[in-house]
């Protein structure tokens, strides 16, 4: 299993407004923002519906699927892609 550092809202904010006081203009803070928000997006379910061993097509799209399109979600592919994504998804 590998170990992942969870980063809170509050940690992020307090980091934002160290670097806002730090640095001249926004534009520090809005590649933070626009790096570390997709982290925060709602955590996804992925269900496993196919028995065979698999890897995922594309890790990290949102989608666990054998081969993009074909909707075929195998154990590897859906632990492939929940790492990809980070965060607190269910498989």
């Amino acid at each position: 299993m590998i170990a992942k550092e969870t980063i809170t809202m509050e940690s992020l904010i307090v980091t934002m407004n160290a670097l806002t006081r730090r640095c001249s203009g926004g534009l520090v803070l809005a590649g933070l923002v626009m790096l570390v928000a997709p982290g925060f997006s709602s955590a996804k379910t992925f269900v496993v519906n196919n028995r065979f061993d698999g890897t995922d097509g594309v890790p990290g799209n949102g989608y666990c699927e054998t081969t993009p399109g074909n909707r075929q979600c195998t154990l590897r592919a859906a632990i492939q892609e929940t790492n990809a994504l980070g965060g607190s998804n269910t498989i």
